[in-house]
């Protein structure tokens, strides 16, 4: 019957340098998986450098300062527990994934949507949690096209407007989305609604 080999045993010296070795490894490569995400944290500031086609990944934060679109296409993605806690302005072409914006302490809405605007929302949060005396989520001037696509709006105001919209009703769609029922309770305002609840 053959022998059954020992195990390599290293030399003291030897095992902790290796092990300092391996260490050192996995930490390279656990830096590289996370730059590779260019995480923007609510440290960094949120600018968009370039002309058009801004990127941003927001961590996993609350952030005290607004999210602005002012470049065409930029992309604002969230993780989850990525929370905006200042009013959030659009005035270019962008798209919003799943970033939760939340009630500012002052009153106020949580996003102002200029005319210029086109952009989509999808799989985002609206929680005005303290609604000013107008109770408006989403406020949109006339000439601006915007989509939310599975969106929820939470808060319990009596009256108001989840979005505030003069213009036409076809340039502000809400789809497959969620508010909460309240009777009476604030309305989609001037839009167009596909199985919302």
């Amino acid at each position: 019957m053959p022998r059954v080999p020992m195990p390599y045993t290293y030399s003291s010296d030897s095992t902790k340098s290796l092990v300092e070795i391996r260490a050192q490894e996995r930490d390279s490569q656990i830096t590289d998986i996370v730059n590779s995400l260019s995480l923007v944290t609510s440290r960094d500031e949120v600018s968009e450098d370039q002309v058009s086609d801004n990127s941003f990944n927001l961590a996993a934060e609350s952030f005290e300062t607004s999210v602005n679109v002012e470049k065409p296409f930029s992309f604002y993605k969230g993780m989850a527990g990525t929370v905006v806690n200042k009013q959030s302005k659009v005035s270019s072409e962008g798209i919003f994934e799943s970033v939760h914006f939340k009630g500012p302490t002052r009153p106020g809405c949580l996003i102002k949507i200029k005319s210029t605007a086109i952009v989509m929302f999808r799989g985002c949060v609206f929680d005005l949690t303290n609604p000013d005396d107008s109770s408006v989520w989403v406020e949109i001037e006339d000439g601006a096209k915007v989509i939310f696509v599975g969106c929820i709006w939470k808060g319990a105001p009596t009256s108001g407007f989840y979005l505030s919209h003069t213009g036409a009703n076809a340039n502000v769609q809400v789809v497959a989305s969620y508010a909460p029922s309240t009777a009476p309770g604030p309305v989609f305002g001037n839009s167009t609604l596909t199985a919302v609840i």
